[in-house]
């Protein structure tokens, strides 16, 4: 089965400096779905306000290390990967 997860990065020090928005809202974790969401916000300052929401098996937000990211997900797929030959990706 394929797995999709997303990392949202912090701001870069261009965009805090640019005082961005932050556009995303992260919803928790839903045990019926077991999948979690992101809302895709457009900022206020924009006349038409949208959202969208979108769906991930995991998100991690922009506190989660990078090595916790690895513990929790990817280490398991390089492990299936190299003892049971099945294929994976990871995006970076």
């Amino acid at each position: 089965s394929v797995k999709v997860l997303i990392r949202c990065r912090p701001f870069s020090s261009k965009e805090r400096l640019n005082h961005s928005v932050k556009c995303i809202e992260i919803q928790p974790f839903d045990e019926k779905s077991r999948q979690s969401l992101i809302k895709l916000v457009t900022p206020k300052k924009y006349r038409r306000r949208v959202s969208r929401l979108f769906r991930f098996d995991s998100i991690y937000d922009e506190h989660h290390r990078t090595e916790h990211i690895f513990d929790d997900f990817i280490q398991s797929l390089v492990y299936d990967v190299t003892l049971y030959g099945y294929s994976g990706t990871v995006f970076a």
